[in-house]
């Protein structure tokens, strides 16, 4: 569950239900409408304030994802006229870039490797 709470509140403003598994990170884009989380159950999501589920679900990874990213671009930032894009980290040794409007998979990136020797850091250059 992901609560989306306002300060001063009892309770929470929003609640999103959707990941099967432990929710590792969440981010708003932005604007502030758009939250991505992402979890152990290996799947990113897009949620919406206006809406009740989630209006993206992204699942192109092969292991849990552990971070999410918002690129500083789309309405909102210093570069309103380029693709809002979103990135994902995950145990599978891939960074995937997500097209945010269409919840597609744009790029799969595939440089990292696993080191043994290096529990707190699992991945180098």
């Amino acid at each position: 569950m992901i609560y989306v709470c306002k300060i001063g509140e009892i309770r929470p403003i929003k609640t999103f239900a959707g990941h099967q598994g432990e929710v590792n990170c969440v981010k708003w884009d932005p604007t502030g409408s758009l939250l991505a989380s992402c979890s152990d159950d290996i799947t990113a999501k897009i949620w919406c304030m206006k809406q009740d589920k989630y209006i993206h679900d992204l699942r192109e990874h092969s292991k849990e994802i552990y971070a999410i990213r918002w690129s500083p671009t789309g309405p909102g930032t210093n570069n309103p006229n380029q693709q809002l894009i979103l990135a994902s980290a995950s145990f599978d040794s891939t960074v995937k870039l997500w097209d945010v409007e269409l919840g597609k998979l744009l790029y799969s990136l595939n440089g990292h490797k696993y080191h043994p020797s290096n529990p707190y850091s699992p991945f180098v250059f």
